[in-house]
């Protein structure tokens, strides 16, 4: 499940699925796209924080949801999956990810969605769903060369490797690390009273205007990955070769 904490005008959306790594859950993402419309929708809400409860941020797709989608899910399915993500990333007020241990898949696309990316030397970051024989359809493939320009994003994205928290720094994909929880918790509280001092219809206006065109570009690639999924499994249930990395 996914709760929100509410003080004063932040907004801290917590992942909590600590028995999982905070593994998302079919509920997990239709709360998502809740609460960022909730959010979306608050003139009081001014900034917001996504973490994870315990030792991780999240581990990704949690695979009883795979499992229950089925081998050929439709675009419509993916589609209804991919909401929060994309309201996240055009949200148009300031977001954090506070990152401790695993950042992987979904949770690396939920932490991209963010504008700043804190987190401790005890991240691990990847996008590993080419193993699976699918892409990455939560927006991770829209916003990975976005952050770290397409070069990196294909070797990461098409190698399917594993960054810790420093290579995920020199990356770009993390904006600082730090030593532990307690120093994190501190350093997101500091970087949310930054944004938090400053006018917020400023901050607003600022915000469409930088992502007015990512808009655009996600609601047509998010399509195009959902359907390019949907290809993939249908191809791979209706063959009689094991799926990649089996």
């Amino acid at each position: 499940m996914l709760t929100m904490e509410t003080s004063g005008p932040l907004r801290t959306i917590t992942i909590a699925n600590p028995t999982k790594a905070n593994a998302l859950g079919m509920e997990d993402f239709g709360d998502l796209a809740d609460l960022l419309a909730e959010i979306g929708s608050d003139a009081a809400a001014a900034c917001v924080v996504v973490r994870g409860s315990g030792k991780h941020f999240s581990a990704g797709i949690d695979l009883d949801l795979l499992r229950g989608l089925g081998a050929t899910p439709s675009p419509e399915t993916i589609g209804m999956l991919q909401r929060g993500f994309l309201a996240l990333a055009t949200l148009e007020i300031p977001t954090i990810a506070a990152i401790d241990g695993a950042c992987i898949g979904a949770g690396l696309e939920l932490a991209l969605a963010c504008d700043v990316r804190i987190g401790t030397r005890w991240v691990r970051c990847s996008l590993p769903e080419v193993r699976f024989g699918i892409v990455a359809d939560l927006g991770g493939l829209s916003l990975l060369p976005e952050v770290v320009g397409t070069h990196r994003a294909l070797a990461l994205a098409l190698g399917a490797g594993e960054l810790d928290a420093n290579e995920a720094r020199a990356y770009g994909i993390l904006d600082d690390v730090v030593a532990d929880d307690a120093e994190l918790a501190r350093r997101v509280d500091a970087v949310a009273a930054q944004f938090l001092a400053a006018p917020t219809e400023a901050q607003r206006a600022t915000k469409r205007l930088v992502i007015a065109a990512r808009r655009t570009r996600m609601e047509a690639e998010l399509a195009q990955a959902a359907l390019a999924n949907v290809q993939l499994m249908r191809a791979r249930s209706s063959s009689s070769e094991p799926p990649t990395g089996a």
